[in-house]
């Protein structure tokens, strides 16, 4: 999102969803290849993503609902069907100049977290529904390398939300380790501040060095899971299981893999 974007109702509908939004044309069809040993669900709705039917393994390398033996591809067909977009607002505020990620607050209705991509200072912006901004806080002790992606879910104490931010983008794939910021959402958003007690998580990949765009929490257990960008069309899901504490390193698991094809998604 550039400075000046407009929100649409779509837009506030998308940055709600916990789950993998596939972007495709009404005629193509994409498979997602289920990975032996992956856990559980990525969404809450075991499997079900954006409307599409994703086959994901358990732990003990059987299959979910989806069907299908590990290693199988799962077809995906047709496309979730959307409305006009209708203008919500602008984001006027110049100090968000390339917004990269974007999530819906769990514990302030009608607000939207949203940051830069590469090139700005460790902070995250409070959005209204309007697209002003109400807040803005720099996250205590964090760097940004190349912040991509944004979400919102649990963590370690019960009952509370935390905000996550991925420092995930690789686009030279030469960065031997990437990493996620956690952070409780603040009680009240009001004014500009810092925000601290910022939980970070070092992750490495089992086989190379990926440049992931894409960030997701799972709404009841707090797995992570990493998306790739790849100009292959074969997007790797990657996976790191919760809990997890500040400095804390781990190794990636693979879980899934999305075929996009080589088409252009619009």
């Amino acid at each position: 999102m550039k400075h000046g974007v407009r929100m649409g109702a779509g837009v506030a509908l998308l940055m709600a969803c916990h789950g993998l939004l596939i972007s495709c044309n009404a005629p193509a069809t994409g498979t997602v290849e289920q990975q032996t040993g992956a856990s559980t669900s990525v969404d809450a709705a075991e499997g079900d993503v954006a409307g599409v039917d994703v086959g994901v393994s358990d732990d003990a390398g059987g299959a979910s609902d989806a069907g299908g033996l590990p290693g199988t591809p799962t077809p995906v067909t047709g496309c979730p069907s959307w409305g006009k977009p209708v203008e919500q607002g602008v984001v006027a505020n110049p100090a968000i100049a390339e917004a990269s990620g974007i999530a819906a607050s769990r514990k302030h209705p009608g607000v939207f977290w949203v940051h830069n991509d590469s090139g700005d200072k460790p902070r995250i912006f409070a959005l209204d529904g309007k697209g002003a901004t109400l807040a803005t806080y720099s996250l205590s002790g964090a760097d940004a390398n190349d912040w991509e992606d944004i979400a919102v879910g649990p963590g370690p104490k019960s009952g509370e939300t935390y905000v996550y931010v991925g420092d995930i983008g690789d686009n030279g794939t030469s960065r031997k380790s990437v990493q996620v910021y956690r952070v409780a959402e603040p009680a009240a958003i009001q004014g500009d501040g810092k925000l601290t007690g910022v939980d970070k998580l070092k992750l490495q990949y089992p086989d190379e060095p990926h440049n992931a765009e894409t960030l997701m929490v799972d709404p009841r257990q707090g797995d992570l899971y990493l998306v790739v960008k790849a100009k292959s069309g074969k997007s790797p899901v990657f996976r790191a299981a919760a809990p997890w504490q500040d400095g804390d390193q781990r190794t990636l698991s693979q879980v899934a893999l999305l075929q996009f094809g080589l088409v252009p998604l619009p």
